[in-house]
């Protein structure tokens, strides 16, 4: 299907949603839209944000690129189209592969996640300007939600009550048609990839002074296809998602140059299974 008539199926569902929950009434142009509008302008604005840190393991026809350094948490290198990823206790972490799984012509849409943090969405290379928001889709959440499926490539989905049992398995079979990927922080039954957030750690912080630099996410990813887990450490600072380096005992970065503060520190904690549930 075209991507002006997948766009079409995506705008009358949407059109309902808007009305009851004060969505803006006219989405952007999709990049095909913008090339023709502006006869034969590049799909990608100039001022277009740069991709996230890291390079993005795989694109092709098959999968979705995800972030360099979370690459041995997926066995075939990158996100499977038609998949459900589940993902718990780390939203930055969700941002990133929204992001990169994007590329610099895809579209996302959020759904149910009415306090996203956009911003903190694009610090990690989420280009806002090809983002669909829909706070809260209401009990036309199986629509709305299926015609995302139809008109853009990743669907971020929060916890929605609208969707019940069947509807999500109606969608995991929308998704394997249409080619699209759902990234979910809700329930969902039998992800085809499970992320959870096991500890985090902040440096930068010292005896009441410093500023937090950056943080670290030990990831744990479980598969469908494979049952043994892997696990993975990434940092988390302005520079977006990179892999973790190799850290002192008292937390101090070992690059070469850098001199950290006296005082400064490393906060640590586990990651409890209720905030596994939890987006951030």
């Amino acid at each position: 299907m075209a991507t002006t008539m997948r766009w079409e199926t995506a705008r009358q569902a949407l059109a309902r949603a808007e009305a009851s929950t004060g969505v803006r009434t006219r989405l952007p142009r999709t990049p095909l839209e913008n090339r023709d509008h502006a006869n034969n302008a590049p799909a990608v604005p100039a001022n277009a944000p740069a991709l996230p840190a890291g390079t993005p393991a795989v694109s092709n026809a098959d999968h979705l690129p995800v972030p360099a350094a979370m690459l041995e948490l997926f066995p075939d290198g990158g996100l499977a189209r038609g998949s459900v990823l589940r993902i718990g206790g780390a939203l930055s972490v969700l941002f990133a592969l929204a992001a990169t799984a994007m590329d610099r012509e895809g579209w996302s849409a959020f759904v149910g996640i009415p306090d996203a943090g956009l911003a903190a969405a694009a610090g990690m290379g989420l280009a806002l300007q090809r983002v669909v928001v829909v706070p809260d889709p209401g009990a036309e959440a199986p629509d709305v939600v299926a015609a995302l499926v139809d008109g853009v490539d990743v669907v971020v989905l929060g916890n929605c009550a609208g969707l019940r049992g069947q509807d999500r398995r109606r969608l995991q079979s929308r998704l394997r048609r249409r080619g699209a990927v759902l990234l979910t922080t809700g329930t969902w039954e039998q992800p085809d990839v499970e992320i959870t957030a096991l500890s985090r750690s902040w440096y930068g912080v010292g005896q009441g002074d410093g500023l937090l630099r950056h943080g670290e996410v030990e990831l744990q990813s479980r598969c469908r296809r494979r049952p043994t887990p892997s696990t993975c450490r990434v940092r988390v600072g302005r520079a977006g998602l990179m892999p973790a380096l190799a850290q002192e005992e008292d937390g101090a970065d070992v690059r070469p140059g850098f001199a950290p503060g006296v005082a400064e520190r490393k906060l640590s904690a586990s990651v409890s299974p209720e905030q596994q549930k939890e987006p951030a």
